[in-house]
């Protein structure tokens, strides 16, 4: 009968042929992917300008273009002052009795929609040479200083002093794009959307542009 013939194999030459043929072999270099483990969300901040009038925003808090008495007043002030209930907010105000120009105080939200109302004191403007551009800084940056001290994610505010208080728009737009953009940057670990409620379409158009170039 027929038997398969045996066939030995040196292992030295084996290995060698093994050796040799890898040589000759061209080895695509071997990929490597970086798999990160999923993150927290990236807290984000934001600035816009919305045409309508400040109660009419909902929002964690809003501002008051308030005067150094916190008496209540006309405009935006009386438009708050009406919102959140005349007698309440009067009382919550004489309980704190005076804000400094270019300061901030907080109260309850009372009947607005929201849980605060800060009461930011703007400059009366004379001349520029007064210290306005700084009492301005200061009432946006201490308001913004009292959002984030009350867990306020939300906030509402007017274009403090561009009323009653005649600060030309464009140099009060700059000013609380300033402050405004100070703070987030100075901040970037806390969350927070400034919204400005400007009714007037020319004020918005405004407000866009001094943004969009600061």
């Amino acid at each position: 009968m027929w038997q398969r013939p045996l066939i030995f194999f040196n292992s030295s030459s084996t290995r060698k042929f093994h050796q040799k043929s890898a040589q000759n072999l061209e080895i695509s270099p071997k990929k490597v992917y970086n798999i990160e483990k999923p993150q927290e969300a990236q807290k984000m901040s934001s600035i816009t300008i919305q045409q309508k009038g400040i109660t009419d925003i909902p929002a964690d808090a809003i501002v008051n273009a308030a005067n150094s008495g916190l008496w209540a007043g006309g405009g935006v002030c009386g438009a708050i002052f009406r919102r959140a209930g005349y007698d309440k907010l009067t009382a919550a105000c004489n309980a704190i009795g005076h804000c400094s120009e270019g300061s901030a105080v907080i109260t309850p939200g009372l009947d607005c929609p929201c849980k605060f109302i800060i009461h930011a004191v703007g400059p009366r403007y004379v001349d520029g040479r007064h210290g306005e551009p700084d009492a301005l800084y200061g009432a946006y940056a201490k308001s913004l200083e009292l959002c984030r001290g009350h867990e306020i994610h939300s906030v509402v505010f007017p274009l403090i002093s561009a009323g009653i208080f005649g600060y030309p728009l464009r140099g009060a737009w700059e000013g609380a794009a300033r402050a405004c953009k100070d703070f987030l940057a100075a901040n970037s670990d806390y969350d927070l959307d400034i919204i400005f409620a400007i009714p007037e379409a020319e004020k918005v158009k405004m407000g866009q542009e001094v943004l969009d170039q600061a």
